[in-house]
């Protein structure tokens, strides 16, 4: 039996309603001035505030960052 479009509504705004946040948008992000190099040192502070917005953490940014580039060689 297929659910129709309002329950699968009603499922989404009571699951969003009772959940608990301590805010809605990362302190360090309302900060920011847009300046990438910036937002990154401040994203190192916060590991999972990195993993979410790089979709990687800070050791595999490492990691990467580690890798041989064409001009090292």
């Amino acid at each position: 039996m297929e659910s129709s479009s309002s329950e699968d509504d009603l499922w989404f705004c009571h699951f969003f309603k009772n959940r608990k946040r301590k805010y809605w948008v990362h302190p360090i992000l309302k900060q920011t001035q847009g300046e990438f190099h910036l937002l990154i040192k401040k994203l190192w502070n916060y590991p999972d505030r990195f993993q979410v917005y790089f979709r990687m953490s800070v050791v595999q940014f490492d990691m990467l960052l580690a890798k041989p580039k064409p001009e090292d060689h």
